[in-house]
């Protein structure tokens, strides 16, 4: 059997726009633009035939499923696709500082130290491990169609997993909001068919 995931990262929320740190401790709701964006992909998109939407537990992947969930699509929540959790950075708007220790922290982990974490937060192996239980469930629905809504971070550990791609280069996996990713597994192997297309957004 063919499977074909459709794996998107939520609508934009006031703190993206206003730049404020925003992980798995920040329940934000989507803003105007944000809800425009989620009609866009639906309109765009609802003519495939999915079987289940997939979301977070936070608002902002709810809300962007909504047009899908109203048509009466199985849904379900999972907190194994929540953001990383940015720890004690969270909530707080990104300074000069933040930027350049959030820098550091990203080519420590292109250079494999994959346990290293912003103070109080997550770890990308940390993030690895709860992406493998979700994906244990979702391979147990042996579904043909799923549409993921999920969010950056979470997203690129997510495809280094299921493209079975070192998380060292998961900064290759750009993302933006809305943004589309479509891979299909034929066998064992995925393969990426649609990379990071807002060509639904224009």
């Amino acid at each position: 059997m063919i499977q074909d995931l459709y794996i998107v990262r939520h609508g934009e929320t006031d703190f993206n726009r206003r730049h404020i740190v925003q992980g798995r401790g920040v329940n934000a709701s989507l803003n105007e633009t944000g809800r425009r964006q989620s009609r866009l992909f639906f309109e765009a998109y609802r003519h495939i035939p999915f079987q289940h939407v997939y979301i977070s537990s936070l608002n902002r992947t709810r809300e962007t499923a909504e047009p899908f969930i109203e048509t009466g699509l199985p849904w379900s929540a999972h907190p194994e696709l929540d953001e990383i959790d940015w720890g004690e950075r969270e909530g707080l708007k990104a300074t000069a500082v933040m930027r350049a220790e959030y820098a550091r922290i990203i080519q420590g982990w292109t250079r494999g130290e994959l346990n290293v974490s912003l103070p109080g937060g997550e770890s990308p192996l940390d993030v690895q491990q709860r992406m493998q239980v979700f994906l244990n469930h979702w391979e147990s629905q042996n579904q043909q169609a799923s549409l993921i809504i999920s969010h950056g971070r979470s997203m690129r550990v997510l495809l280094s997993l299921l493209l079975e791609s070192p998380l060292e280069q998961m900064e290759r996996f750009e993302h933006g909001n809305l943004a589309l990713y479509h891979l299909q597994r034929e066998g064992d192997k995925f393969s990426l068919l649609v990379r990071n297309s807002d060509r639904h957004l224009r």
